[in-house]
């Protein structure tokens, strides 16, 4: 009866758990995923090399974008300093590691990238730790901005008969961050998930 009682309690409070994974997933995985020959992971690597350009994504044929609901990102800190430092040279001397990350004048963390929703669900990038440079001048409107490299992943779209579909996108991923004057406002870009066919 004991034994009854605690299967009974487990039930309880596991069951409104599952139905709400139920009702958020309401579609299962593709048994398998698609494939690409040698010659399009070539093309791939050299597409990614010119997506440093600012503007490439805008290059690209198809420009439908990922259903909101199938963005779902987080953030999990990786590695790096968590804190804008001093800007006393002395101080920065001692405390800072002789890393790329700390000896810039726009300090960055690493961070990881987590979303279900892609393929791969985890990606390694970066964010500025400090919004100016920790030399910048107080009459200088310098910035701290992240540079940005575009990613292929594949990323869910919809739900086709209860099996999730997945398009090849280009995703962007900081991986630096650098000193610049303030943007015009006519010069700012929206960050967009970009299907490629």
């Amino acid at each position: 009866m004991e034994g009854l009682f605690y299967s009974v309690i487990v039930f309880i409070f596991l069951t409104p758990g599952l139905i709400h994974s139920k009702v958020l997933q309401g579609c299962s995985e593709p048994e398998t995923m698609p494939t690409m020959s040698f010659e399009e992971n070539l093309n791939i690597t050299i597409e990614q090399s010119f997506s440093i350009i600012p503007g490439w994504y805008e290059t690209i044929a198809a420009k439908n974008e990922v259903p909101l609901e199938y963005i779902d990102v987080h953030h999990k800190h990786f590695f790096g300093h968590g804190k804008c430092k001093n800007n006393n040279k002395r101080n920065r001397k001692h405390k800072r590691d002789n890393t790329l990350n700390n000896l810039s004048e726009c300090m960055w963390r690493y961070i990881e990238n987590l979303d279900i929703n892609r393929k791969p669900s985890k990606l390694l990038e970066v964010e500025c730790i400090c919004s100016s440079p920790l030399n910048a001048r107080r009459n200088v409107d310098l910035i701290c901005e992240r540079v940005f490299e575009y990613v292929s992943v594949y990323r869910r779209i919809g739900c086709v008969n209860g099996v999730f579909e997945y398009k090849r996108v280009w995703e962007p991923r900081a991986v630096a961050c650098v000193a610049t004057t303030m943007p015009e406002p006519t010069r700012l870009r929206t960050m967009a998930y970009r299907i490629s066919e």
